[in-house]
């Protein structure tokens, strides 16, 4: 199915693919030679087949402007119909990459709720649901490679542009997804992306 994008009025977008989604044929062979050894009566092609008549990877973005910047952090603005609002994402980290910055996209991106919940149904069997993983996480580096390229294309124009996340270094810890997540609002529901009480996504 084709790539939809959906615009919102408080500047978010929404890139989603539609289910019945395959992967391409590289992708496939090289999830089936990975677990040749589990495929011994074709479980790994069902749970392919399984997976690709549900699959809809999805990722959002909302645009927003360095406003203010100090050695903390830094303040977010963006519009929401018509109506500024603003968000501080508290980090150091943040704030030595973003002070120079006048453009940012928070963003979040998933292999889809139905394959996350087809991974949590092989709970009993611990080999295909590692390969589950294996197939959410294909699904997912493919719509982060779509996400990337969105921004490129739309928002930045270039490849000059890099990643942050909370949790990936001690000067942004994993409590920053709370604010993280109120910057994307709506955009973590249309995404079907929850914040557990630990500060972790599902899926």
């Amino acid at each position: 199915m084709p790539l939809t994008i959906t615009n919102y009025p408080h500047g978010g977008v929404l890139l989603s693919e539609s289910a019945p989604f395959a992967l391409d044929a590289k992708t496939r062979a090289d999830i089936l030679e990975k677990w040749d050894a589990a495929n011994y009566d074709g479980e790994v092609d069902d749970l392919l087949d399984e997976a690709e008549k549900i699959a809809s990877p999805r990722a959002f973005l909302r645009r927003a402007y360095v406003t203010d910047a100090d050695e903390t952090g830094v303040v977010l603005t963006t519009e929401d119909n018509g109506e500024e609002k603003t968000y501080r994402i508290d980090s150091p980290l943040v704030a030595e990459k973003l002070r120079r910055d006048t453009t940012v996209a928070g963003t979040v991106a998933t292999c889809g709720r139905a394959l996350y919940d087809l991974s949590v149904s092989y709970a009993d069997d611990p080999l295909l649901r590692e390969v589950a993983e294996d197939i959410c996480l294909a699904y997912m580096r493919h719509i982060s490679i779509t996400l990337h390229e969105f921004l490129r294309e739309h928002i930045y124009g270039n490849d000059k542009f890099s990643r942050l996340s909370p949790g990936s270094l001690a000067s942004w810890d994993i409590t920053g997804q709370v604010p993280l997540f109120a910057f994307l609002g709506e955009g973590t529901t249309l995404a079907e992306v929850e914040l557990t009480p630990s500060y972790l996504m599902i899926p």
